[in-house]
């Protein structure tokens, strides 16, 4: 169930920018429903502004999530929607934001009732990063984190560069930087093949 403030101080919005472009105000439940509501199920009101890079952060942990397209509401101040990008567009701003909260990541961060057997490997590996397009990165010091058998985290041991090559892009993360979310499908499967590889030498 909607809460009543917050309906209010929306139509409020609306309303205030409606009168601002010399629209008629929403006057009747029938108007906000069909003007206010449906806006947002509308593609023609949401514009492309911006692409951002989302960076999680906890502590002194910061997790790289994925390039996203920004969409501002043509109507509603304030008001944003981001969606995954499927490559990246030169034409457009570029930033990074930090974003912070539980649900931003995977679920298989959760916590154990049981604290299981964590491991650090340093290891050297190539890297690719799917941000919209692959970014590269050859012979990368890492620092892989596993958590009862799993791979929690991938941490970059020094600053490093990654590019692209269509269009050419280049991406700087900086040292301690949890990249893991951000690497792509199949550089996980290298990746995993390569810690097992290692496991079995100790």
């Amino acid at each position: 169930m909607s809460d009543p403030l917050s309906d209010l101080l929306e139509a409020a919005l609306i309303e205030h920018g409606n009168v601002l472009r010399g629209k008629r105000a929403l006057r009747t439940p029938s108007d906000y429903d069909s003007n206010y509501r449906a806006s947002f199920t509308k593609p023609d009101n949401w514009q492309l502004c911006s692409q951002i890079r989302l960076i999680h952060a906890e502590d002194n942990v910061l997790t790289l999530i994925g390039l996203f397209d920004e969409f501002k509401h043509i109507r509603v101040p304030r008001c944003r929607r981001l969606v995954a990008a499927h490559e990246h567009n030169p034409a457009l701003s570029q930033s990074s934001e930090q974003v912070y909260g539980d649900h931003w990541l995977g679920a298989e961060r959760l916590t154990f009732k049981h604290k299981p057997v964590e491991r650090k490997l340093d290891l050297v590996a190539d890297l690719t990063l799917e941000m919209g397009q692959h970014l590269e990165a050859q012979t990368v010091e890492i620092e892989a984190l596993l958590v009862g058998g799993g791979l929690q985290r991938v941490v970059l041991v020094e600053p490093t560069i990654f590019e692209g090559q269509t269009p050419r892009t280049i991406l700087q993360l900086p040292k301690g930087m949890d990249i893991l979310e951000g690497l792509s499908s199949m550089c996980k499967q290298v990746l995993w093949r390569q810690i097992g590889d290692l496991l079995a030498q100790t």
